[in-house]
C-alpha cells in the first residue's frame, strides 16, 4: 500500500520513490477519483488535489494534470494544451456564434459541456458529434443549429434546453437520436411559428426517467402560457415529469406526478408579488383534488420551522403552509429545495432539481406535525392587524434580505414524509 501523506520529519521530496508520471498520476485519481458531482462542488475536489500536490514535488504535476479535467471558461477559443485533459467543461457569456470545432478536436475527452451563453450566441451542434465519452449537455441561451444535421451528438443521457431558438425538425432529430437518454430538462423553445415542445420526440425515449419542465424567466406576454404547450404529450410523459409550478402558471397538468414550486424570492419589488400568497392558496386547493399527485417541493426561504418577523415573508410561509398542509392530508411526499440558490451564472431558467430527482436527503432536524400548520388567513389585512403594521411591514419590505436554508421537517410515520433536501449547486 502506498501512503502519499507525508510524515513529520520527513523530507516531502524524499516521500515518494522515483516512479513513472503515468503512475503518479494514477495515484492521484485513485486518491480523489473524479465524479459527475464534482461537476457541480468542485471547491472540495479542487481542496483535495492541493493537499496532495503540497504533499510532495513528485505528486505536484500529477495533481495539476488533475485539475485540468473540470473547467470553466468564458470562451472556448481559449482551450489550450493544459486543458485537453477536460471531463467537464462550462462556457460562459459568448456573444458571437460559439465555436465548438476546437472543442471537438482538442478535447475528446470531455465528459459533460454546460453553456450558458448570450441570446445572441448560435451553437452548431454537429461539432459536438464523435466525442466518445461526451453524456451530459445542457445549454442555456443562444439560437442551435447543425451544419450537418445528419452529425448530432448520440450517446447522451441527459440534455438540457433552456430558452433556446430552434427549429422544431432539429430540436426532434437531437431528442430521438438520443436513445439512452434518462434526464431531460426542457422550457418552452422557440420556432419560426412560436414557442414549442418537442413531445412527440420525448415520449418515444423508454429510459426516460426524469423531465423536468418549467418557465424561462423571460416574460413574452404574446407567449402561450408554459404549461399548455405541455397538455397534448402529458398523457404519455406521465410518469417522467416534473412539472415546475411558478407564479405565472394558470394551474397545474393534470396529469403531473411531481411537482416543483418556484417562485423568485430575491425581486428587490416585493410589492408587485402581494398576490403571492392568495395563488399559493389556490395551488393548496388544487392539491386536495389532484387524483395523481405524488409528491411536491417547496421553497426552503418559506421552511415552517423558521421564525420570520418580517411580515411579508411571514404571510408567504403561511401560504407555503397551506399548500404542505394539503400534501400532509393526502400522503403526498413534501421536500424543500431553494432551486435559486443553486442556479448557474447566467442560466435563463431554473436549474435540474437533485431534490426530487434523487430524493437525497439533508435532514439537520427531524420534528413530529401532530397538527396542521397554521395557514394564509386570506387577506393582508387580517394578517396586518391595524395600520401601524402595515408601516412596519412596507418598511420591511424595503430592507428585506434573503434568508439561509434552514432547518426540515419530517412527519410521523404512516403519514405523508415531509424532508429537507438540497438542488445541486453550481458556480
Amino acid at each position: 500500500m502506498l501512503d502519499i501523506r507525508p510524515t513529520r520529519g520527513s523530507h516531502p521530496r524524499t516521500s515518494l520513490p522515483a516512479l513513472p508520471s503515468d503512475v503518479l498520476v494514477r495515484v492521484v485519481r485513485l486518491a480523489v477519483p473524479l465524479t459527475d458531482d464534482d461537476e457541480f462542488e468542485p471547491w472540495n475536489r479542487a481542496r483535495w488535489l492541493h493537499d496532495i500536490a503540497r504533499t510532495c514535488r513528485a505528486l505536484y504535476r500529477a495533481a495539476a494534470k488533475e485539475r485540468s479535467r473540470l473547467v470553466v471558461l468564458r470562451n472556448p477559443t481559449t482551450l489550450d494544451g493544459a486543458s485537453t485533459t477536460a471531463q467537464y467543461l462550462r462556457i460562459h457569456g459568448q456573444d458571437r456564434p460559439c465555436d465548438l470545432s476546437k472543442l471537438a478536436q482538442h478535447v475528446k475527452s470531455v465528459r459533460s459541456l454546460r453553456l450558458y451563453l448570450d441570446p445572441a450566441t448560435v451553437v452548431d451542434l454537429s461539432a459536438l458529434a464523435g466525442l466518445p465519452n461526451f453524456r451530459h449537455l445542457t445549454i442555456s441561451g443562444g439560437t442551435l443549429s447543425a451544419t450537418d444535421p445528419d452529425r448530432l451528438p448520440t450517446n447522451l443521457v441527459e440534455l438540457e434546453l433552456l430558452d433556446l431558438k430552434c427549429a422544431p425538425a432539429l430540436a426532434d432529430s437531437l431528442i430521438r437520436r438520443n436513445t439512452r437518454l434518462d434526464t431531460a430538462h426542457l422550457t418552452p423553445l422557440t420556432g419560426d411559428d412560436g414557442q414549442f415542445v418537442p413531445g412527440e420526440a420525448l415520449a418515444t425515449l423508454e429510459h426516460l426517467k426524469f423531465l423536468q419542465y418549467a418557465p424561462t424567466d423571460r416574460v413574452d406576454d404574446a407567449a402561450p402560457f408554459y404549461e399548455s404547450l405541455l397538455d397534448p404529450f402529458a398523457a404519455r410523459l406521465v410518469d417522467s415529469l416534473v412539472l415546475v409550478y411558478d407564479t405565472e402558471c394558470r394551474a397545474p397538468v393534470d396529469a403531473v406526478k411531481r411537482l416543483i414550486v418556484h417562485y423568485p424570492v430575491d425581486d428587490a419589488d416585493l410589492e408587485s408579488r402581494s398576490e403571492l400568497p392568495d395563488q399559493l392558496a389556490r395551488l393548496a386547493q388544487w392539491i386536495k383534488t389532484a387524483s395523481r399527485l405524488e409528491s411536491v417541493a417547496l421553497p426552503g426561504t418559506w421552511h415552517p420551522n423558521k421564525d420570520l418577523d418580517d411580515p411579508y415573508e411571514r404571510g408567504v410561509q403561511l401560504a407555503s403552509n397551506s399548500v404542505m398542509n394539503a400534501c400532509v392530508a393526502r400522503r403526498i411526499r413534501v421536500t424543500f429545495c431553494d432551486l435559486d440558490e443553486a442556479r448557474p451564472r447566467g442560466a435563463s431558467a431554473a436549474p435540474l432539481c437533485d431534490a426530487v430527482r434523487t430524493g437525497r436527503s439533508s435532514v439537520r432536524e427531524i420534528v413530529a406535525l401532530r397538527e396542521p400548520l397554521d395557514e394564509w388567513p386570506g387577506s393582508w389585512a387580517r394578517l396586518l392587524a391595524d395600520e401601524e403594521d402595515y408601516g412596519d411591514y412596507k418598511s420591511a419590505m424595503s430592507r428585506r434580505v434573503r434568508l439561509d436554508f434552514g432547518p426540515h421537517l419530517v412527519v410521523p410515520s404512516g403519514a405523508a414524509r415531509v424532508t429537507g433536501t438540497q438542488t445541486r449547486s453550481c458556480v
